[in-house]
C-alpha cells in the first residue's frame, strides 16, 4: 500500500501494521511458552551505573545544602541465558549459595 502524502492513509497503514505486529508477538509468545527450552550457559552481564557528580551548585546555600561530591560507579550482578531453540532470553539478579564437598585423594 503506497501512502504518499495522505495522512489518513498513513494513519490507517500504521494501525494495520500495529495489529500485525501484535499478532506476531502473540504467536511468538505462544511458541516460546510451548518450547522445551535448551538453555545456553549463563553469562555474567552486570548492570553498570556509571559514576556521577552530585550536590548543589556553589552559592545555593540553604538549610538542606549538599556540597558537590562524586558518586562512584556501581555494579549490580546479573546473569543472562538464552534458549537455543526459540531465542527466549532470561535475566536474573538472584543467586543462592551452593556449597559442595569434593573428595580429595592422596597421591
Amino acid at each position: 500500500m503506497y501512502v504518499g502524502d495522505d495522512p489518513i492513509k498513513l494513519r490507517d497503514e500504521i494501525w494495520y501494521k500495529q495489529q500485525e505486529l501484535d499478532r506476531q508477538k502473540e504467536r511468538l509468545a505462544g511458541m516460546q511458552a510451548r518450547c522445551q527450552h535448551s538453555w545456553t550457559e549463563p553469562r555474567y552481564d552486570p548492570i553498570v551505573t556509571p559514576g556521577y557528580e552530585a550536590g548543589d551548585e556553589p552559592g545555593t546555600m540553604g538549610v538542606d545544602y549538599i556540597p558537590k561530591h562524586w558518586v562512584p560507579q556501581q555494579e549490580a550482578p546479573r546473569w543472562t541465558r538464552t534458549c537455543k531453540r526459540c531465542g527466549l532470553e532470561q535475566e536474573t539478579t538472584r543467586t543462592k549459595e551452593d556449597v559442595r564437598k569434593v573428595p580429595v585423594f592422596q597421591a
